[in-house]
């Protein structure tokens, strides 16, 4: 799985759990990817969710097939320091 990891996303410190064409979930340390607060990074949250998304969409098509996000919104509930 390590493969299917990006150079920013190992910049982000991203450990993969589970790839399947209906999830993929992964691990993302707050420290080192916060805004000057001290909150974890609204355009970290971002990555995460581009990542995930293009990932499980790629398991579902396969290698021969291709997947690419094309647009991304967020919505940020909670803020978080650390986790």
């Amino acid at each position: 799985m390590a493969d299917l990891v990006s150079p920013l996303d190992r910049r982000l410190g991203c450990e993969l759990l589970e790839v399947t064409p209906a999830r993929a979930r992964a691990r993302y340390p707050v420290a080192g990817n916060t805004q000057p607060f001290g909150l974890w990074h609204g355009g970290a949250s971002c990555v995460v969710a581009e990542t995930l998304a293009s990932i499980a969409a790629a398991a579902e098509v396969g290698p021969r097939g291709s997947a690419a996000g094309v647009d991304i919104n967020a919505t940020h509930h909670r803020a978080v320091r650390s986790g």
